[in-house]
């Protein structure tokens, strides 16, 4: 075999070398583009949904009453908050020792699964206290005024989860005993109720009860 046999060879060689490093460079320019159009567009998607999410608009009949409010993105409205407290003092304080079990239960039900350990091991105390007393009952009612507010608060208890708001307002708790219609004593008492509105649902993180002062 000649020498120009061999260069013309080692050029083809070369050449066809050369041309497949040329197609896989252009390949993998090509991939390299396409995923960044994909990430482009998939974080476009990702903002835009995100924003559907927190524009998101339900009704919703809370349990106990015919009426319907409204969630949106993160917060609820007033009219469903109102609702909620009516709700929660109801199922809270309106108990007597054979029904506590069913209200507790209710209030449960809304219990967000970070804090539902917590709050069923605090209500089955107050349950159990409720049963031992035997001929007592209780009940609750909202007191509408001046003590009704709703803020965004930071409570390192609740982890990541965020925003989470509080509510506080105003409760009449009136204490019977036996079949008397009169309330042995009548407790004025101030509620905070917190919460949050995660992926449209309304969850209960806590209710806290004080004395009014």
């Amino acid at each position: 075999m000649s020498k120009d046999t061999n260069s013309r060879g080692k050029r083809g060689f070369l050449d066809t070398e050369m041309t497949s490093s040329d197609n896989i460079f252009a390949q993998n320019k090509l991939l390299k583009a396409l995923l960044v159009v994909v990430l482009i567009f998939g974080s476009y998607f990702y903002v835009m949904l995100a924003d559907i999410k927190d524009d998101y608009r339900g009704l919703i009949l809370f349990p106990g009453s015919e009426e319907t409010a409204e969630i949106q993105g993160k917060q609820a409205s007033q009219r469903y908050i109102m609702m909620a407290a009516e709700f929660f003092t109801s199922s809270r304080y309106s108990a007597t020792p054979g029904t506590v079990d069913r209200e507790y239960s209710a209030i449960l039900q809304f219990v967000h699964p970070t804090q539902y350990g917590r709050m069923q091991k605090e209500l089955a105390e107050d349950a159990a206290t409720l049963k031992a007393l035997k001929t007592v009952s209780i009940y609750g009612d909202v007191v509408w005024g001046e003590g009704f507010t709703q803020t965004e608060i930071r409570d390192q208890s609740y982890g990541s989860l965020t925003p989470v708001f509080r509510v506080t307002f105003d409760v009449a708790r009136s204490i019977y005993v036996g079949s008397s219609e009169t309330p042995e004593e009548v407790e004025n008492r101030t509620m905070a109720m917190d919460y949050i509105i995660e992926n449209g649902r309304f969850w209960l993180l806590d209710l806290k009860v004080e004395k009014k002062r």
